[in-house]
C-alpha cells in the first residue's frame, strides 16, 4: 500500500490474529512498518496485545505493551509522531493480566494509569469478582466518579456469584437506571443460589413495571419453575415465550426440563419433538435426564440409540443420566453396558459421579463385593457420593460389616454428616438389635449431630404452603394427618407408593413389635404432608373424597387379599336398588355390589370421616409456614414464644387424651408433639390408641348391622365377631399399647375398600369420571 491509516493497520493485524498468525502481525508492526508511519500503529499494538491475551501468551503481550513507547522504536521523533500508550493500551494490557488471574499486577497497572475511563473502573472491579475479593471491588466501585449500568450490573454479579443475595438485591435496590440485563443478573442469581422463590418474584416484578424480558430471562425463571417445582407458572411463563417470540433452541431446552420436573412428562417429550432439526446436546442430554427422573430406564436408552444415530456426541452428563436410569431401574448388565461404552467406545475419562452411579447399581444388585472392588480401582480417591452409595446398597443388603466399613469411611470424609449414624442406626433396627441401635442414636447425639429435616412446599390458591417433616403446627394439620395415620393404618405398604416417598417400616419381629418411632417419623415426611394437603384442598373445592384418591395408590395384592378375607366370611350379599338403572346393566358393577355396599351398613364409615374433617384450625405455628397475601408479600403464621410450663405427663394424665387424635392431645397437654411421643414410648405405649378404638367401634356397628339382616345360618358366625371385637375394645381400653388381632385388621381393611367401591359406583351414577 502506497499510504497505511491506522483503520488499514488494525485491519491487517486484526486479520492475523484472527487466523492465528500472531507472530506474522507481530512481524508486520516492528519490522515493516517505518517511522513515518508509527503514529498510526497504537490501535494495532492494542488489538495485538489484546490477542496475545486471549491466546494465553500474556508475557509476549507484556513485552510489546513495554514498547510502547519504551521500546527500540522510542526517540524524540516518535514521541512527536505521537507514538504512546493511550487509555486502551492500558485498558488492553489490564485485561491480559486479569485473564491471567493476576489481580495485583492489574491493579499496579491501574494505579500507574494517567487516565481513567470507564472501561478501566470497570475492567478493574470485573477483575476483583472473578477473584471473589468483593470487598476491593465494592470499595472501588465507591470510588468510582460515576459509576454506569455495567458497574451496577457486575458488582450485582460478583455478590451473587458469593452466594450473597442480600448484598446483591441491595445494590440492585439502589440502582439509577435498570435495565434487562440488570434485572436478568438478579433473577439468574436468585436461581443458582436456589432462592427459586425469589426468582421468580422478582421476574413478575419486572413485568410490572414494564421491563421487556429477553431470551436469558426466561431461561432463568423457567429453570427456576423447574426446581421449585411449579407447573402452572412455567406453562403461563411458556405462553408468554410463544407470544414474545419464537422459542430458540436454549428455551425449549429449558422448557424440557421444566416440563420434565413438574410431572409433564408428555409435554416435555412434545417440545422436544418440536425442535426438529434445532436439538443440540443439551436438547438430548435434557430428555435423556427426564427418562432418568421419571424411572423410564428404556426409554432413556431407546432415546440414546437415537442420540448416536443422529450422530451427536455424547458427554460426560450424558452417561450420568443414562447411568442413574439403571440404577433406578435395577438394569445391572445395560449399566455396566452404558458405562464401557463411555470409557472405550467415546473414550470419556470416568468422573466420580460415573463410578458412584456405578457402585450404586451394582451394589443395590446384592454384588456387593464387585462394588467394593470398583471403589478399590477408582483412579481418583472415592468421595462422599461413592461411600454414600456403598453405604446405602450394604444397608439395603443387611450386611453389617461393610455397612460399618462405609459408615467409618463416610464419617472420615464428612465428620458432621448424619447419614453413616442413620443408616446404621436403621440397619440395627432392622435386625431387631434395638441395643446397638440405641447406642448408635447417643453415639450421634454425643458427637451433636443432627439429622436436618425434609422439607416440601406446594401453592395452593396463590399461597405457599412450606411443610417440614413432623410439623404439626399447620391450620389442617389434624386433617393431614389424620388421613396420613388413616392410611398408614389401612395398609402400611401404601406410603411407598407413586409419587409420595419411598417409605421402608421397620419388620415385624417375633411379637410383631414396630418401630413406631421410625415409623411416625416417615410417615410424617414433609412430601407426605405435602401431598396429602394438596389432595385435601382439592377435594375440599370438589366436595369429593380424599379416599379413593389413597386407595388408589395401594398394591393390587393387598385388594385381592380383600376380598378374598370377605369370600371366607360368606357374608350375604345386599344389591339395594340403583340410582339409575344403567349403572346396573354393568355386569362388572353388578359383581362389585356386595355385603357392605349397603348405605345404612356403611354410614358410619361417612360419619367417621367427617367427623375427622370437623376440626378447629389452630391458631398457632411454627415459623416454617409461608404464605403470600394480597400483594404477594411473605407473611409467617407464628408460634407463641412463650409456652406454659409444660406438665409432667404421667400414664393417668396421658390416658385421658387416648381418645382423640394425637396432634390434639398434644395441644390439650400444651406439649409438642415429638415430646409427647417421646413421652408415650417411655410409659410403654408404642402407638396411640386413639386409631384403634375408632376402628373398633367402626367395625363393631358394621358387623352389627349385618348380623341383623343376615341369615340364620351366619348369625351365630357373626355373633361371635361381635363378642370378639367387644372383648378387643375392652383389652384395649385396659391396655392401649396391644396390637390388634390380624384378622381385625383384615376386617377393617375390607370394610374400608366397600366403602371405596360404594363411593366410586355413586360417582358412577353421577356421571363423574
Amino acid at each position: 500500500m502506497p499510504a497505511k491509516d491506522s483503520a488499514s493497520l488494525s485491519t491487517m493485524v486484526s486479520g492475523f490474529t484472527k487466523n492465528g498468525m500472531l507472530h506474522e502481525a507481530e512481524e508486520l508492526l516492528t519490522k515493516r512498518l517505518s517511522v513515518t508511519d508509527m503514529d498510526k500503529a497504537v490501535d494495532a499494538y492494542n488489538t495485538l496485545i489484546v490477542a496475545y491475551g486471549q491466546a494465553g501468551r500474556f508475557s509476549d503481550a507484556k513485552r510489546l505493551f513495554d514498547m510502547i513507547p519504551k521500546g527500540q522504536y522510542q526517540h524524540n521523533m516518535l514521541k512527536r509522531k505521537g507514538f504512546e500508550r493511550n487509555v486502551v493500551s492500558w485498558n488492553s494490557m489490564m485485561i491480559c493480566y486479569i485473564k491471567a488471574g493476576d489481580v495485583c499486577s492489574a491493579r499496579a497497572l491501574f494505579n500507574e494509569m494517567p487516565d481513567k475511563d470507564l472501561v478501566s473502573w470497570n475492567t478493574m472491579i470485573s477483575g476483583y469478582t472473578q477473584a471473589s475479593d468483593m470487598k476491593e471491588s465494592e470499595k472501588l466501585f465507591w470510588e468510582m466518579p460515576d459509576p454506569d449500568t455495567v458497574s451496577w450490573n457486575l458488582i450485582i454479579q460478583g455478590f451473587m456469584q458469593k452466594g450473597e443475595a442480600e448484598h446483591a438485591r441491595g445494590f440492585f435496590d439502589r440502582m439509577p437506571e435498570r435495565g434487562t440485563i440488570s434485572w436478568n443478573t438478579m433473577i439468574s442469581g436468585y436461581e443458582k443460589n436456589g432462592n427459586y422463590i425469589s426468582s421468580v418474584k422478582l421476574f413478575s416484578k419486572m413485568l410490572e413495571v414494564g421491563e421487556i424480558p429477553d431470551r436469558h430471562t426466561f431461561s432463568s425463571v423457567l429453570a427456576a419453575c423447574a426446581s421449585i417445582p411449579m407447573l402452572g407458572l412455567g406453562a403461563q411463563i411458556h405462553q408468554l415465550v410463544e407470544k414474545s417470540f419464537v422459542p430458540d433452541t436454549a428455551i425449549s431446552n429449558a422448557l424440557i426440563t421444566m416440563y420434565s420436573r413438574c410431572g409433564a412428562l408428555n409435554d416435555a417429550e412434545a417440545i422436544f419433538k418440536q425442535m426438529h432439526t434445532k436439538k443440540d446436546l443439551v436438547s438430548w442430554n435434557a430428555l435423556i435426564g427426564c427418562y432418568e427422573h421419571h424411572g423410564r430406564a428404556t426409554k432413556a436408552l431407546q432415546l440414546f440409540k437415537e442420540m448416536r444415530r443422529a450422530k451427536v456426541m455424547p458427554t460426560h452428563i450424558t452417561f450420568v443420566s443414562l447411568l442413574s436410569a439403571c440404577v433406578n431401574a435395577g438394569l445391572v448388565s445395560e449399566g455396566r453396558m452404558v458405562f464401557d461404552t463411555m470409557v472405550h467406545e467415546y473414550g470419556i475419562v470416568a468422573r466420580i459421579e460415573h463410578y458412584a452411579a456405578l457402585v450404586n447399581l451394582i451394589g443395590r444388585h446384592g454384588q456387593l463385593d464387585d462394588a467394593l472392588e470398583v471403589i478399590n480401582s477408582m483412579p481418583m480417591a472415592p468421595d462422599r457420593s461413592v461411600w454414600g452409595a456403598f453405604l446405602g446398597a450394604c444397608t439395603a443388603k443387611k450386611n453389617e460389616p461393610l455397612a460399618q466399613m462405609a459408615a467409618k469411611e463416610l464419617s472420615t470424609i464428612n465428620p458432621d454428616s448424619s447419614a453413616p449414624y442413620v443408616l446404621i442406626h436403621n440397619l440395627h433396627a432392622h435386625e431387631g438389635k434395638w441395643g446397638s441401635a440405641a447406642v448408635v442414636r447417643e453415639e450421634m447425639e454425643r458427637q451433636g449431630i443432627y439429622k436436618q429435616p425434609g422439607y416440601s412446599w406446594i401453592d395452593l390458591e396463590g399461597k405457599m404452603h412450606v411443610f417440614i417433616s413432623g410439623d404439626t403446627w399447620h391450620p389442617n394439620a389434624q386433617e393431614i394427618f389424620s388421613v396420613l395415620e388413616d392410611w398408614q393404618w389401612h395398609n402400611p405398604m401404601s406410603l411407598e407408593m407413586n409419587q409420595l416417598t419411598q417409605v421402608k417400616l421397620i419388620a415385624k419381629r417375633n411379637n410383631q413389635i414396630m418401630d413406631k418411632q421410625a415409623t411416625a417419623t416417615k410417615m410424617h415426611k414433609a412430601t407426605n404432608i405435602r401431598h396429602i394437603y394438596s389432595k385435601f384442598k382439592v377435594d375440599e373445592q370438589q366436595n369429593t373424597s380424599w379416599w379413593p384418591y389413597c386407595t388408589s395408590l395401594w398394591p393390587d395384592s393387598y385388594l385381592l387379599e380383600e376380598e378374598a378375607l370377605f369370600s371366607s366370611l360368606s357374608f350375604p350379599s345386599f344389591h339395594p336398588q340403583p340410582v339409575y338403572s344403567t349403572v346396573m346393566q354393568s355386569n362388572v358393577l353388578q359383581d362389585e355390589l356386595g355385603v357392605i355396599f349397603e348405605d345404612d351398613v356403611l354410614k358410619y364409615w361417612d360419619e367417621m370421616e367427617q367427623s375427622e374433617n370437623k376440626v378447629e384450625k389452630s391458631e398457632k405455628g411454627l415459623p416454617l409456614l409461608y404464605y403470600g397475601d394480597e400483594n404477594g408479600a411473605a407473611s409467617k403464621i407464628m408460634r407463641d414464644d412463650v409456652r406454659s410450663e409444660e406438665k409432667a405427663l404421667t400414664f393417668e394424665l396421658v390416658s385421658q387424651y387416648f381418645y382423640m387424635p394425637i396432634t390434639q392431645a398434644a395441644r390439650e397437654l400444651n406439649v409438642g408433639l415429638t415430646l409427647l411421643k417421646k413421652k408415650c414410648r417411655e410409659l410403654g405405649i408404642p402407638r396411640w390408641p386413639h386409631r384403634k378404638m375408632k376402628s373398633l367401634q367402626t367395625l363393631i356397628n358394621n358387623v352389627q348391622v349385618l348380623q341383623e339382616a343376615s341369615k340364620a345360618n351366619n348369625e351365630e358366625q357373626l355373633r361371635m365377631l361381635v363378642e370378639m371385637l367387644q372383648e378387643e375394645r375392652r383389652l384395649l381400653e385396659q391396655k392401649p399399647y396391644v396390637q390388634l388381632e390380624e384378622k381385625t385388621k383384615r376386617l377393617r381393611q375390607a370394610c374400608f375398600k366397600a366403602n371405596y367401591k360404594k363411593r366410586r359406583l355413586l360417582a358412577l351414577e353421577a356421571g363423574e369420571p
